[in-house]
């Protein structure tokens, strides 16, 4: 199980800082709330600890503690979140690891160089079905573009539908998980390139 410095004092104030985060930005956080251990659990053991990982939109870092006891590397696992205060947060909570503040849409300048093509497994907490089409068609190709010829893309989403269109980015899709005890109830979606070159 991986220990990670304390960021909250108990689980009542790290739900507090996420609603207030929300009402700042309803649109950038998906749900009043960080996603449950059972949804975390749920996505991460679908996450190969082979190769880099790379973890979109972290809020607080509920998934990002759960990639870590699936047996994710630190060293092989990026976190990218574009709000500061989270930043703040998840670098008190998760002091070795690489937290960047930045937008998805800008995933390919974000990373480090050697990392871009490079990265196995991509899961990503953003709340694709708040935003505009072509801001979700941007981190969508941003993302394909930084994946290994067989890397992953592992989505949360709240929706009963596949939030981006798979086959507009030569991807094929699947529903993995529905995790009912989840506010609100989530399912994990898994996106892979059609043919692997």
């Amino acid at each position: 199980m991986y220990k990670m410095a304390s960021g909250f004092r108990g689980s009542f104030s790290e739900k507090f800082f996420f609603l207030r985060q929300w009402v700042k930005h309803p649109r950038q956080f998906g749900a009043i709330l960080p996603s449950s251990a059972a949804f975390c659990t749920a996505l991460a053991r679908h996450v190969s600890p082979n190769g880099y990982v790379v973890e979109l939109g972290a809020g607080t870092g509920n998934l990002t503690k759960a990639l870590l006891n699936q047996g994710v590397p630190p060293e092989r696992l990026i976190v990218v979140e574009i709000d500061a205060n989270c930043c703040a947060v998840l670098r008190k909570r998760f002091p070795h690891l690489t937290i960047i503040q930045g937008n998805a849409q800008n995933l390919c300048h974000l990373l480090p160089r050697n990392v871009v093509g490079n990265v196995r497994t991509l899961v990503s907490c953003l709340p694709f079905l708040n935003f505009p089409s072509s801001v979700r068609h941007t981190i969508v190709r941003a993302c394909t573009q930084v994946l290994t010829p067989d890397g992953q893309i592992l989505l949360l989403t709240y929706a009963p539908i596949s939030p981006i269109p798979a086959k507009t980015f030569g991807l094929s899709k699947k529903r993995l998980e529905f995790v009912l005890f989840n506010l609100p109830p989530a399912s994990v979606w898994h996106y892979q390139f059609s043919v692997v070159c």
